[in-house]
């Protein structure tokens, strides 16, 4: 099976988890985003009336913020899918780029 193919069934999302897992093998997504030079922030949620952000990635500083420590795990996974969508140039439309990080996410519970 070619590696487009796999990519198309099995997600990107799970793709780049198993990329980074052979990279940093046995670490946490914190441990990675720190092996990666990723700052992890903790902030004071957003006020927003329409959607409840648990944590961002901002690409220009290299850093995720967490909004809300009781996910701090799942948020980082989230945000560190983000990361490597940027890094590798990666183009998809917002609504695949959740799916996908949500998998991604996934892949480290």
């Amino acid at each position: 099976m070619n590696r487009k193919r796999t990519c198309v069934e099995r997600g990107m999302g799970q793709e780049l988890a198993e990329e980074v897992k052979r990279l940093f093998p046995g670490k946490t997504p914190k441990e990675i985003a720190a092996g990666l030079g990723i700052e992890i922030v903790y902030e004071r949620p957003v006020d927003s009336s329409d959607l409840i952000r648990l944590s961002e990635y901002r690409d220009k500083k290299k850093q995720i913020a967490v909004f809300f420590r009781e996910v701090e795990h799942t948020a980082i996974a989230h945000e560190l899918f983000h990361h490597m969508e940027s890094a590798k140039g990666l183009k998809m439309s917002r609504s695949l780029s959740e799916k996908e990080a949500e998998k991604f996410a996934r892949s480290f519970e």
